[in-house]
């Protein structure tokens, strides 16, 4: 169940395909307004250096979407959430289940629950669905 047709996901679906888990960088930035300077800059450093990047803009706020756009595919997406009661139901648990987790409440009742979940949809939890 892929939603989008561009590069990382073709490199997600092949890693998975593969059996294998995308390991991804994380750098931190201070300051909210400097992030879109600092990710351009980034990954502008690393295509200098022959890094085979998947980003398809240059970095910071690209490609631009309009508030306008924004609205409708959100709107698109809420109603793909809902679309079955399979769905519906997930959609439900995860936001379950961030709640406690930003709690810091996970039961070992609610770990089956997710467990659950996860068998009920391996292509929505991967690698965990046998965990």
């Amino acid at each position: 169940m892929w939603r989008r047709d561009t590069p990382v996901y073709h490199w997600m679906r092949k890693l998975h395909a593969d059996g294998c888990i995308p390991v991804l960088r994380v750098e931190l930035v201070c300051g909210l307004d400097t992030w879109p300077v600092e990710e351009t800059r980034l990954i502008a450093e690393a295509r200098l250096r022959g890094d085979r990047l998947l980003n398809v803009a240059h970095g910071g706020d690209e490609p631009y979407c309009s508030p306008v756009v924004r609205a409708m595919n959100g709107r698109s997406n809420a109603q793909k959430r809902v679309a079955t009661a399979e769905r519906a139901e997930i959609y439900r648990l995860k936001r379950y289940f961030g709640a406690l987790l930003a709690k810091g409440e996970v039961s070992e009742a609610n770990k089956e629950k997710l467990r659950y979940a996860a068998r009920r949809a391996p292509h929505i939890f991967g690698c965990y669905a046998g965990v």
